[in-house]
């Protein structure tokens, strides 16, 4: 799915993000997220679990800018997500709350899909 129909329908505020894994060679960024379920639309609150372990798999990665020099997180709180439009691709800004500042997550890429982890 394209990144503005993945922001327009899923709800990432209060998850935290678990792990964050990039291959510059085969233009994959995998963000891994206990997302919190509860959030969602299509959450049955008789059926479903609150949280859930998911992966974002974004693929045709064309830039990828962590204001932190290191991939290593620790559930971190998402505070926002926001979609940003740009004339040779879609990205979306990622901001986390860590012990001690702000950090964002930007990614510019041409897919993005959920997969199980």
């Amino acid at each position: 799915m394209n990144v503005l129909k993945f922001i327009g329908g899923i709800d990432l505020h209060d998850s935290t993000v678990e792990l964050v894994s990039y291959d510059e060679s085969s233009k994959v960024l995998s963000i891994t997220i206990d997302l919190c379920h509860w959030r969602q639309p299509s959450y049955n609150e008789q059926t479903d679990p609150e949280t859930i372990i998911k992966t974002l798999k974004f693929t045709g990665v064309s830039q990828y800018i962590s204001s932190r020099n290191t991939l290593t997180f620790d559930s971190n709180d998402i505070l926002d997500v926001n979609f940003i439009p740009a004339t040779d691709g879609e990205q979306v800004e990622f901001i986390l709350n860590s012990d001690d500042d702000i950090i964002t997550l930007t990614i510019k890429a041409e897919h993005v899909e959920w997969i199980n982890s």
